[in-house]
């Protein structure tokens, strides 16, 4: 990155990843599910950042009956580093009812569908640039290991997304009991 950082730069960034859903992620969720924004801060500096909020309305692009909201497709996100505790998640609501297969499992073709569109929108993050923004990269930031504050912090890009076999709520994945 060289050249003074500029808040344009990051709304545009911002703008291109909050433009990348539709066609990625958001094509398998249900219309009944909507990205109405995206906010983003850039850290500068100690106690210095550059803020961005971008506004639209892109909503799914299957128009089947929606599983409710706190239904979700996982994607797990693959990154180099190992490390006890989470690892990197996105959790999507609007799963189509169809999609689910005996109140627990994301279909098949659904879950391919997920893994492909979460790559998709990785690989299109990945490649974005403006002005002093050089390069984009999606990931996860590690602020400890082993019970010590990172200083810095680390930071871990994802290589892959895999859409979960169960489906999940925010809280737990749903297993059979």
């Amino acid at each position: 990155m060289g050249g003074t950082r500029a808040r344009v730069d990051l709304v545009n960034v911002v703008q291109s990843v909050f433009d990348l859903w539709p066609g990625t992620i958001g094509q398998n969720q249900t219309n009944a599910c909507h990205e109405t924004a995206l906010v983003a801060r850039w850290t500068t500096g100690v106690g210095t950042s550059i803020d961005a909020h971008i506004e639209g309305d892109h909503s799914g692009g299957v128009g089947a009956a929606s599983s409710p909201g706190q239904v979700c497709a996982l994607i797990n996100w693959s990154i180099a580093a190992s490390y006890r505790g989470g690892h990197p998640r996105t959790y999507l609501p609007g799963i189509p009812e169809e999609a689910i297969i005996e109140d627990r499992y994301l279909g098949g073709g659904y879950r391919a569908a997920y893994t492909g569109d979460a790559n998709d929108w990785l690989n299109g993050i990945n490649i974005l640039s403006h002005g002093t923004i050089t390069g984009v990269e999606l990931g996860t930031v590690a602020f400890f290991r082993d019970l010590a504050a990172l200083a810095p912090p680390r930071f871990e890009p994802y290589q892959i997304g895999a859409a979960a076999r169960t489906i999940a709520t925010q809280r737990r994945r749903v297993r059979p009991r």
